[in-house]
């Protein structure tokens, strides 16, 4: 299996529970979560690119360059933003890199840490609509009218 995970510091926490795994490809724009994935023996592409938020995410056009050479089985990202209706928000320097790895993925799940629950007109920049997602991965309780008005997205309570 091969998986994207974006340079957020949500998607960290995912480095303890996929050093157990055996038989994945990670491809990441994270430096941490590469050192510690290819510590644990997991294979790792670092996609390379400009050093954006030191000290650990590269990003720029390099990096979505890189992205869109390679196709995933699922996409893990997560955002400094979204709302309780089942909007997200990201900065313009993500978005297209959001936009590359989420085309090309089969499935892609979205991180939504309770802490970054954003209303509405606070977010400056829309990335998509949880319509667009396989999964919601979150330790917030989204409500059942979210989850009626995105029947296709799976939401997964952490």
């Amino acid at each position: 299996e091969t998986i994207f995970i974006d340079a957020s510091t949500t998607t960290d926490y995912m480095a303890d529970y996929l050093a157990s795994k055996k038989n994945i490809t990670v491809i990441t724009n994270n430096t941490y979560l590469s050192m510690q994935l290819s510590l644990a023996g997991i294979k790792v592409i670092c996609l390379g690119g400009r050093v954006c938020e030191a000290p650990y995410f590269l990003g720029g056009d390099i990096t979505i360059e890189n992205a869109l050479k390679y196709g995933a089985d699922k996409t893990f990202f997560s955002t400094s933003a979204f709302t309780y209706d089942g909007r997200i928000g990201c900065g313009h320097t993500w978005r297209s890199f959001y936009i590359a790895t989420h085309s090309n993925s089969k499935e892609t799940y979205y991180l939504a840490a309770s802490d970054k629950i954003t209303p509405k007109s606070d977010i400056k920049l829309f990335l998509f609509d949880f319509d667009k997602l396989t999964g919601v991965i979150s330790d917030y309780e989204f409500s059942d009218e979210v989850k009626h008005k995105y029947p296709d997205t799976h939401f997964i309570k952490v």
